[in-house]
């Protein structure tokens, strides 16, 4: 499969036969942010009977189920979805519904209202934003707990990227006056940002070494919600930061972590992806250069060999009655000549003609001579190059 050069957050996170393809940037973090939302949701749901809202694979519902919630229902509608939660994340007090969420009434019928109504970065992929709300606050019994996400798209947009599924990009003042105008005002708010930082840790420690693969282990195992570390970025004692010893004490593994910006976690991928575009351009342009350069001494040796073979025909027919070598030699040399006019009645020929009938023209021909020198500089900036690898 081919490695996007950005995450896309919308994305939903997948798992097949317990597994996920949790080996490049994208899926790491892709990973970490739906994790860290039901992460955040998990203590609310204690006890309580907790609804979830376009839930995915039902990874959410097995970690709250976790968290001691005393039933979840998850509904989702792709049934493929639906399909992989009954047989990953079934257990006891977990149901999973396929239905629409803008049609949450008949999906679930004249069940009990529920305690906990959550739905992660859905609010961006319904046709009508109020009644998909409306909806979820239909679901809630009085006095219950809304939890809401609603993806920055900002970083991609203003770049010309957004997720094929959303159907419209918020701001966090667009998000607030939403939900405030259908479910009233929120309790409090809250921003969700990658994390840079440092983890010490013995060479042999999990939360060096976790399995990256086995993400769905990894969301019933892991402490304090770290997951696998992805096995392109290990750290190895050859690739890690710094090392530590300690003496007199065995000492405890620690993990501080420092917030930063999306845009700033975004903003090196995208300039390798602008660099991997331009790398292929250059080097699509170098091919181009080189087929003319050979055209270019193709032609020369033509017109050299037409020119020396001419002179000798001059040379031979002046000597032709005085030796019958020289008649031998003409008639070789006539051979020859037979030989060039099956070259110019070529195609290859006739192209060579209007590539330099083109070349003298006085639109087409400076042109030409500009490709011919961006060629020259190209190939010499590549040899400099080289030389100074």
């Amino acid at each position: 499969m081919e490695q996007p050069d950005r995450p896309v957050h919308a994305e939903p996170l997948h798992f097949r036969h317990r597994q996920m393809d949790y080996m490049d940037y994208s899926h790491a973090v892709l990973a970490a942010e739906h994790v860290g939302r039901y992460a955040f949701a998990a203590p609310l749901c204690a006890g309580k009977r907790v609804l979830i809202v376009a839930r995915g694979e039902g990874y959410g519902a097995f970690i709250l189920a976790r968290h001691g919630a005393a039933e979840v229902v998850s509904v989702d509608i792709a049934e493929e979805g639906v399909s992989v939660g009954q047989k990953r994340f079934a257990r006891d007090g977990v149901e999973f519904l396929v239905g629409d969420a803008l049609d949450l009434s008949r999906i679930l019928g004249n069940r009990t209202p529920f305690d906990i109504v959550i739905s992660f970065e859905t609010i961006g992929h319904v046709s009508d934003p109020r009644r998909f709300l409306d909806g979820l606050r239909r679901m809630l019994t009085p006095g219950g707990v809304i939890v809401l996400s609603c993806p920055n798209d900002a970083p991609e947009s203003t770049r010309g990227d957004t997720s094929q599924l959303n159907l419209r990009t918020y701001t966090l003042a667009d998000f607030q006056q939403l939900t405030t105008d259908v479910l009233g005002p929120a309790a409090r708010w809250y921003l969700g940002t990658p994390l840079q930082g440092v983890v010490i840790a013995e060479p042999s420690s999990s939360l060096l070494h976790r399995d990256p693969s086995l993400l769905a282990v990894s969301l019933e195992t892991s402490p304090g919600h770290v997951l696998g570390t992805q096995s392109n970025l290990r750290a190895m004692p050859e690739s890690c930061a710094f090392y530590v010893g300690i003496w007199g004490s065995s000492g405890n593994a620690v993990h501080v972590v420092v917030p930063t910006s999306r845009h700033a976690c975004l903003e090196p991928w995208w300039a390798l992806k602008l660099f991997k575009e331009r790398v292929a351009f250059l080097e699509e342009q170098i091919g181009e250069l080189r087929r003319a350069s050979m055209v270019e001494k193709t032609r020369l040796s033509i017109q050299s060999l037409k020119e020396r073979v001419a002179s000798l025909v001059a040379s031979l027919e002046g000597q032709i009655a005085e030796s019958v070598l020289a008649k031998t030699q003409l008639e070789e040399a006539y051979q020859t000549i037979a030989h060039l006019r099956q070259i110019e009645s070529s195609r290859g020929y006739w192209l060579l003609q209007r590539y330099y009938v083109l070349a003298g023209a006085p639109i087409t021909g400076p042109v030409i001579q500009l490709v011919r020198r961006v060629a020259r500089s190209v190939l010499h900036l590549i040899r400099r190059l080289r030389a100074a690898s």
